[in-house]
């Protein structure tokens, strides 16, 4: 199975893309836009998403990217064909799904699993704006991820002001980002999701701006992220208890109500996370205990059998102690490999680079603010949480991917988020230093 592009496919993505082009013009004009951030964030994304397009198409035809394409294609026919029975099959489970579509003679290829059944059902409609297009469904995937790429973009330009070039490098320009988040993947949906959740809560919390109407908009993309990477929702539970319990205690000036309040607050959040997680666990059966044990172990055992990028943490027990004894190893694998030395094909070299320049950049911050980071980002309660979920991010993808092109994909949530709280801590820590407040 193989995507073959023509002229239309070409020429539908270049009237796409300058009819985008054109609206963002006159939007920045009537918003009196200073800078040029908006329209090159829409122009890297646009050509993120063609690049990793044309990746699929003649470096590595195939894959997860090349089964959504034409799945998504012959469950958009059966709207056409059949409009009762496609409108019958978004509320179906993929079980029923697949017995109805066998009822009515249909079959569809990546439609097994839970996962694959809800991406296959969200994707329908960006192929039907698409006009069944491999790049003009592209395109939209790239749209996507270009509106929740600019909502952490505000959050950071909130946080630290005047810093909008460096935060729009930190947001557009990291190379895994760019390329993996913005085509036809689960991960530019996941990536999409996420960034509105870390909208929605620096709103809430930080801002203090709720309504109801943005709960239901957090609890949407929520579940939407939930039903295609559940583990980011778990990683991201931690975040969001983290932040409002250092939040609480940071605006409440008064020692004796501190000390008061404190312990109650802590056992209450801890609580609800924990009672929370729980039951997300046991809702989803792909993340039980036992089975999260032996999905590790088998993900281990395939990968080395496959070979390639494959890496090996040394886990021996896959207990629950074996694997979190592993967890520096699993975080350093997530941030910091592969190697330049571990390199075996020309799409992980460039990963390795990337990789380097993150080290190279994290002992930059730790040697120039002589490790003051850590606490500056600790008087900060939402970028403190962010610290926490990147490093329970970063474990969790870290002992499960076991593949360096798979890590590199699944770790595209905590890059500008790690990157940006560094950055953070090194101008913090540089403008106190300006004004006299450290030495």
């Amino acid at each position: 199975m193989k995507i073959v592009l023509d002229w239309y496919e070409l020429l539908l993505w270049f009237l796409y893309l300058f009819t985008g082009l054109g609206f963002l013009y006159f939007y920045k004009i009537f918003n009196n836009f200073k800078n040029n951030h908006l329209i090159s964030g829409y122009l890297l994304k646009c050509f993120g998403g063609l690049f990793l397009a044309l990746i699929y198409v003649y470096y590595y035809p195939g894959g997860d990217t090349t089964l959504y394409y034409f799945s998504t294609k012959q469950f958009i026919n059966i709207l056409y064909e059949n409009p009762k029975l496609f409108f019958d099959l978004l509320l179906c489970d993929p079980k029923e799904a697949t017995e109805l579509l066998s009822l009515n003679k249909y079959y569809i290829y990546f439609s097994n699993s839970d996962e694959e059944w809800f991406m296959l059902k969200i994707s329908s409609f960006f192929c039907l704006m698409g006009f069944n297009s491999y790049l003009g469904m592209t395109y939209f995937f790239s749209i996507l991820s270009l509106i929740g790429s600019l909502q952490i973009y505000k959050i950071f330009n909130q946080i630290i002001l005047e810093k909008s070039r460096q935060i729009f490098y930190i947001v557009f320009l990291i190379p895994s980002v760019l390329i993996w988040g913005s085509g036809v993947l689960k991960d530019t949906f996941t990536l999409f999701g996420f960034n509105m959740m870390c909208f929605y809560l620096f709103e809430f919390i930080i801002r203090r701006k709720f309504s109801f109407l943005k709960l239901i908009f957090f609890i949407s993309f929520s579940y939407l992220v939930f039903n295609l990477k559940a583990y980011i929702v778990f990683c991201f539970l931690p975040w969001i208890m983290i932040t409002l319990f250092l939040y609480v205690v940071k605006r409440n000036n008064n020692p004796i109500a501190k000390f008061l309040i404190i312990p109650y607050l802590f056992i209450l959040l801890f609580t609800i996370s924990y009672f929370g997680t729980s039951n997300l666990l046991e809702s989803s059966s792909d993340y039980k205990s036992k089975q999260l044990m032996k999905k590790v172990e088998g993900f281990q055992k395939w990968h080395n059998h496959l070979g390639g990028s494959f890496y090996d943490l040394g886990v021996k027990e896959f207990t629950p102690i074996g694997i979190i004894s592993k967890a520096h190893l699993a975080i350093n694998v997530s941030l910091f490999r592969p190697y330049l030395w571990e390199s075996k094909t020309f799409l992980i070299m460039l990963n390795s680079i990337e990789s380097l320049i993150l080290l190279i950049f994290t002992i930059f911050v730790l040697m120039k603010t002589k490790m003051n980071v850590f606490g500056i980002i600790f008087n900060s309660p939402y970028l403190f949480g962010g610290f926490i979920f990147c490093l329970i991010f970063a474990f969790t993808i870290g002992i499960t991917s076991y593949n360096f092109g798979a890590l590199s994909r699944f770790k595209i949530p905590l890059l500008s988020n790690y990157i940006f709280i560094l950055y953070y801590g090194y101008v913090t820590y540089k403008n106190e230093k300006l004004n006299g407040i450290r030495n």
